[in-house]
């Protein structure tokens, strides 16, 4: 992120000017060095709705390509159906599977590349072992699915504890500045003795 170091630096100068003297300084400079390397590990929303479909549609991949296993579809027929039937980034990273199988690429290392994808990566090892040991393909991915459905729904109530936790902030900031004014001033206002 590009612009963790001038926001940043905003930050610290605004609290240089908000607490003003040596402490402003002090949290300005601490906001300003530590301020970037904190900035870096927030994910954006758009890299979070990724990763959160990629973990969702995973536990489908794994069942799809079980079944079509079963059925006695190749694999390398099977991604790109499956590619086409899934919209969004998991059939994406499928279709560039597909591709670099359709270049004369062996399966195992062709799925490799989704290994560190979100979900996708579980699959993929799956494939690497199974090309690698011999192991039946179809039974694995079942067993897979299995754990990739249980990783979903960790990650979706994950995100739903992190949507409670992210509306503090706003509720908050509307919330106590209307109590300080209609609860705590009119007290205080009670308590001053009149001139």
């Amino acid at each position: 992120m590009r612009w963790a170091g001038p926001a940043s630096l905003l930050a610290g100068v605004g609290a240089w000017a908000l607490l003003g003297g040596v402490l402003g300084v002090l949290v300005g400079l601490a906001v300003v060095i530590v301020g970037p390397r904190l900035l870096v590990r927030l994910e954006t929303a758009s890299a979070r709705r990724e990763r959160l479909a990629l973990i969702r549609a995973a536990p489908l991949v794994a069942d799809l390509l079980a079944a079509s296993l079963a059925a006695g579809v190749p694999l390398e027929r099977a991604v790109p159906v499956i590619a086409g039937a899934l919209d969004g980034p998991a059939g994406v990273a499928l279709m560039t599977v597909h591709r670099r199988t359709s270049l004369g690429e062996p399966a195992g290392s062709a799925w490799c590349a989704l290994t560190g994808v979100p979900g996708l990566g579980a699959i993929a090892a799956t494939v690497a072992r199974s090309s690698r040991t011999g192991a039946p393909l179809a039974g694995l991915l079942l067993s897979t699915a299995v754990d990739l459905r249980a990783q979903a729904s960790a990650a979706a109530l994950a995100e739903v504890r992190a949507t409670a936790v992210r509306a503090v902030l706003p509720l908050g900031l509307c919330l106590l500045p209307a109590f300080a004014l209609l609860g705590i001033v009119p007290v205080v206002g009670g308590l001053l003795p009149s001139f």
